[in-house]
């Protein structure tokens, strides 16, 4: 038997589990700079030679020999963020002295896109442009659509005469 809230959500399970996924992700992207010491991450990373004064490039992991030195979590978090993002550190936040896993605009990409998916999970079902795409009727479409088989063209290289 469902609950009275989960018949009134729009929802799919497979929209929750991307809705799981997402809200683990970016609580991840806020707890991390905590579980790592202040500075571990931190422009101009002059502890760590290999990548110091590097401004950092995306879809590449280029910070390697920092994430070499984190705990297991922070260190998959970091290594996914620094392959995702480019992590410059004049676009990052920065928590407990760290720079954040990705970048402000990114961060704030997945902050949204989570609260847009509840709101799409809490939308009361409507009539709408997209229903009306989803359920094509005589209304959506020229009656002319409905028989494919009685068109014929116009171009003379079509015809078989």
């Amino acid at each position: 038997m469902e609950s009275a809230l989960w018949a009134r959500l729009t929802w799919s399970r497979a929209l929750f589990a991307v809705l799981v996924l997402n809200v683990v992700w970016t609580v991840s992207l806020f707890v991390c700079p905590y579980l790592v010491p202040p500075g571990s991450f931190a422009w101009p990373y002059a502890q760590y030679p290999a990548v110091a004064y590097h401004p950092g490039g995306a879809n590449v992991v280029d910070f390697g020999p920092i994430w070499a030195t984190f705990p297991l979590y922070p260190r998959i978090v970091y290594t996914i963020g620094d392959a995702q993002c480019h992590q410059l550190f004049y676009r990052s936040f920065w928590l407990n002295g760290n720079q954040m896993p990705i970048d402000e605009r990114m961060t704030s990409m997945y902050v949204f896109a989570n609260l847009g998916v509840v709101a799409a999970m809490f939308a009361r079902p409507s009539t709408s442009t997209g229903q009306v795409m989803l359920e094509p009727s005589e209304r959506a479409w020229p009656s002319w659509s409905s028989d494919w088989s009685r068109w014929e063209s116009t171009d003379s290289r079509s015809s078989s005469a």
